[in-house]
């Protein structure tokens, strides 16, 4: 459709639904655009809801769905949200030997004989898996002990949730940022918004593997640089779980 310019333009609080209407009263960030009066045609045109007739004399309300700016939130409950994903991600404590702890490290996979090769071939039955997030999702079963017995509540689990799981890398890549200070040489400060609580300048695991070779390889990311690389599923490395998404 034709626009036409310049034009005047406010921003406007619209009034709540009525009249049967339903949806969110002002969760839209509306603007009032009016073209200058001058000898200008209607302008017909469409969009994906059909035909419309624009008559540029007129004041008109252009309205899009409000949405938070992108950016990072602390939840102050142990966990951040990426607001330009909508992932909710854990947020790491110092020290060592606690559920939350950042200079803690985990397998993928079970390897007791030290063959490199995986004893299940390649499954997640790690400690990243058997020990990390069972324990974030309420016990020895994993998500089951999230709920209670009736299914009517939830009775475990970090934040009273029960889908906490291992970042795809793609996801885990989605928060390495590497315009933080200190990223980069001597690799010793983490690139990693500082939101999110202490970091490993180091290996995190992801949950996807190495599609040449699924048996032995799991992909991460080196926090200290931002590169994507794969290592071995039975050495123990860095982890952060989060939850939503796919």
């Amino acid at each position: 459709m034709t626009a036409c310019v310049p034009a005047t333009k406010t921003n406007v609080v619209p009034t709540p639904p009525g009249g049967g209407a339903t949806g969110t009263p002002n969760s839209f960030f509306c603007y009032k655009v009016k073209c200058p009066r001058a000898t200008l045609p209607t302008l017909p045109g469409y969009d994906q809801f059909g035909n419309r007739t624009v008559a540029p004399k007129t004041a008109h309300l252009l309205c899009a769905p409000l949405a938070p700016a992108p950016g990072l939130v602390d939840n102050g409950d142990g966990t951040v949200t990426d607001r330009q994903t909508g992932l909710q991600w854990e947020k790491k404590v110092a020290g060592s030997g606690c559920l939350h702890c950042v200079d803690d490290v985990y397998t993928w996979c079970v390897d007791a004989d030290s063959n490199v090769f995986c004893d299940n071939g390649g499954i997640p039955d790690g400690t990243a898996f058997t020990g990390f997030l069972t324990m974030l999702n309420g016990g020895a079963t994993g998500v089951g002990n999230c709920v209670s017995s009736d299914g009517s509540s939830q009775t475990g689990g970090f934040n009273n949730q029960c889908d906490w799981r291992l970042p795809t890398i793609a996801e885990l890549r989605s928060i390495v940022d590497t315009n933080v200070a200190g990223c980069g040489p001597p690799f010793t400060t983490p690139c990693i918004d500082p939101t999110f609580g202490p970091t490993a300048a180091s290996f995190y695991w992801s949950s996807t593997t190495l599609a040449g070779n699924p048996a032995v390889f799991a992909w991460g990311v080196h926090f200290f640089n931002g590169n994507v690389t794969a290592d071995g599923k039975f050495f123990t490395d860095h982890v952060r779980a989060l939850r939503g998404g796919s």
